[in-house]
């Protein structure tokens, strides 16, 4: 994997989400990972996400939420983004216009350590921030995140 993008697909990337709240939005964004094969069951991982989030939100700067779950019975890392037309207060907190919900099998937690990190410099590229927040589609938002290299991985990395 060297991309972002390797862990997605424009087919999980909701250029202008219907929802308005942050559990809708959840909800929006785990339908999407069903319906495109990414989650089995879609209730348990649902109610994962929810869960995690009320207990340590995961709001960061520029306006974005990184709702995940990890659990067993996940085939591969994979992501759904969406983005929002106004900023919407996640679970009563910050304002939010992007959302990167994960879907985390349980062995994969390094690769998705590396793919929070390839999203961090995301957020410190303000040209190609801008790039993803006025892209027109969802195939355009994609082409953004192919450009955004992942860390490499050390062999002592891999070994934890």
């Amino acid at each position: 994997m060297n991309s972002v993008a390797d862990y997605t697909d424009p087919s999980l990337i909701v250029p202008l989400l219907r929802s308005r709240d942050a559990a809708a939005v959840t909800a929006e964004l785990c339908s999407t990972l069903q319906r495109q094969g990414r989650i089995n069951d879609l209730l348990p991982f649902h109610h994962a996400v929810i869960t995690h989030e009320s207990v340590s939100g995961t709001v960061i700067s520029p306006g974005w939420a990184l709702p995940h779950a990890r659990l067993a019975g996940i085939a591969g890392l994979t992501f759904a983004l969406g983005r929002t037309a106004e900023p919407l207060a996640w679970f009563g907190g910050e304002p939010v216009c992007m959302v990167f919900l994960f879907a985390v099998p349980e062995s994969e937690a390094m690769a998705y350590l590396s793919l929070i990190a390839g999203l961090a410099r995301l957020g410190q590229d303000r040209l190609r921030l801008e790039r993803l927040g006025d892209a027109p589609d969802s195939l355009t938002m994609f082409e953004v995140l192919r450009e955004i290299p992942l860390p490499k991985r050390t062999a002592a990395a891999v070994k934890v």
